[in-house]
């Protein structure tokens, strides 16, 4: 659930909630700008970064947050946020030519491109979230997991894109339950939450590998079945801890040796990093700030109402008065830290799978500084003066 905090609350002001829009929404056709929040103003120095991130998804709350709630503002970041709606390939393709400094995604997206020499850094964590393979309701399964994935054997499994995470840790569920990985079909769904929905409402698909807010419809609201989780203890509030991969794969899995790896992480590119050294660690910190104060639970209805007011709180979930538990489930999935010895176990793993050539060293991924921990977050937010966010109990 919520991270230990004090009460001690950020004054940001008040704010209205939109309407409800569905999980799919798009964004406004104009790049999105942060206004101060009340009561500051914008310093001079104030440098301007080209945000994208993906309208009506969980992946970039953190970054949606920091703008809507005024993190970036109050750290001198003049943040234009650009609606991306074809999700993260058209996000690199932007910090890749220039036209974006900050985006969202995996590795299985920055790591080809710096594989090809694409100079890109990590700046922070994004999310925690992981992915769950879920099967409708209807769908006749075997047992829990492995014998439920024996039973999908010819079958079509979904997943946003061939080639994709989703993808491959897919092929490595199947492998786990000790089937070849072609023993099943893969069926490309893209990357809109409503095609995984209505994929395994019609039985287009046995199963499907999804995200946490997608699996949270289909199994919280339509009582659809869960396989397995990857997203470890941090999903476990959601669908239980009987479904945990790392309780339920073989000793032999290489997906045993991604727990704790963010799915997520904020890039910039290299040469932002290097001629903007102060700014990036103002991102991080606006983006550390974020995250320490979402987690408040004094913060919780604030925190919807941005949230609403960026798109981010699907239709399906206010229509049913669930907002609250929502995103009590959610919010713990969306993190700034990110442990940095994951990123050796997570190349090891996209080299067997064919889409990394080499090893990068750990100093051509990561800005210096990171927080690694829910802690360090706190320690870092205190250390700059913010206790007034919240801090640890």
């Amino acid at each position: 659930m919520f991270r230990s905090r004090t009460t001690r609350v950020l004054r940001l002001g008040a704010v209205t909630a939109g309407v409800a829009l569905t999980i799919a929404a798009c964004g406004n056709s104009s790049p999105r700008t942060t206004s101060s929040p009340p009561g500051s103003s914008r310093a001079p120095s104030a440098q301007t970064v080209n945000i994208e991130y993906y309208p009506g998804s969980f992946y970039t709350w953190l970054v949606d947050l920091a703008s809507k709630a005024g993190f970036f503002a109050r750290n001198r970041i003049d943040a234009h946020m650009i609606p991306v709606s074809a999700g993260g390939p058209v996000a690199f393709a932007g910090l890749a030519n220039g036209s974006a400094q900050l985006a969202m995604g995996d590795t299985s997206l920055g790591g080809p491109l710096m594989d090809k020499g694409v100079g890109l850094r990590v700046v922070s964590g994004a999310s925690s979230g992981g992915w769950v393979l879920v099967a409708p309701k209807g769908e006749a399964l075997g047992g829990p997991y492995p014998d439920a994935v024996r039973s999908l054997r010819g079958k079509p499994i979904g997943v946003v894109s061939l080639g994709s995470s989703a993808y491959a840790y897919a092929r490595q569920f199947v492998i786990g339950a000790g089937l070849p990985p072609d023993s099943v079909t893969y069926q490309a769904l893209g990357g809109v939450p409503a095609e995984f929905v209505s994929a395994i409402d019609s039985g287009r698909v046995a199963a499907a590998i999804t995200d946490p807010v997608t699996a949270y419809l289909l199994v919280v609201l339509q009582h659809n079945q869960v396989i397995i989780s990857t997203g470890g203890e941090a999903q476990s509030s959601i669908y239980g801890p009987g479904l945990n991969a790392a309780k339920l794969l073989p000793p032999s899995s290489p997906l045993l040796r991604l727990a704790g790896y963010p799915g997520g992480w904020e890039f910039t590119t290299a040469s932002f990093a290097a001629a903007h050294p102060a700014a990036v660690a103002r991102i991080r910190l606006a983006l550390e700030e974020t995250d320490v104060w979402m987690h408040n639970p004094a913060n919780l209805q604030t925190v919807a109402a941005d949230l609403e007011d960026t798109s981010n709180i699907p239709a399906f979930v206010t229509s049913a008065h669930l907002t609250d538990a929502f995103l009590r489930a959610i919010l713990p999935l969306i993190v700034s830290w990110a442990p940095v010895n994951g990123i050796a176990a997570f190349q090891t793993f996209w080299i067997n799978q064919g889409l990394l050539t080499k090893a990068l060293p750990l100093n051509q991924w990561y800005v210096p500084g990171i927080a690694q921990s829910a802690g360090a977050v706190v320690d870092a937010v205190d250390a700059a003066g913010h206790s007034d966010l919240g801090s640890s109990a």
